[in-house]
């Protein structure tokens, strides 16, 4: 049985070693701007610090998300609270974090460091 919650911080686990750089520019001028995601961030783009109605592991975000990583905390453990709806929303996006960047297009048009 696949794991959302698993499935979603490994693909996150992957953006951390990544840098996404986004060229915007108008009219001649362009101004690079870097993403980087750091292990704290997926706690919160994921939406679990919403989740005040359920017990998680009460470590830092760094641990939660090692915690996940390391199968202490499965999705089976999170999917009874009333805010699984908006996480559900929140981990489907991070799964599809690296297609989105990895896309050719007139957004993402540089990348510093390969998905």
């Amino acid at each position: 049985m696949n794991d959302l919650l698993y499935e979603s911080a490994c693909i996150f686990n992957n953006l951390i070693k990544s840098e996404i750089v986004f060229v915007l520019g108008r009219k001649g001028e362009s101004l690079k701007v870097k993403l980087i995601f750091h292990e704290t961030d997926f706690f919160h783009l994921a939406g679990l610090h919403k989740m005040d109605d359920i017990s998680l592991i009460k470590e830092k975000a760094k641990g939660v998300c090692v915690a996940i990583l390391q199968n202490r905390l499965t999705y089976k453990d999170i999917e009874n609270s009333t805010k699984i709806d908006s996480v559900n929303e929140r981990l489907h996006i991070i799964k599809s974090l690296i297609d989105i960047f990895s896309q050719e297009n007139n957004y993402f048009l540089e990348k510093s460091h390969s998905l």
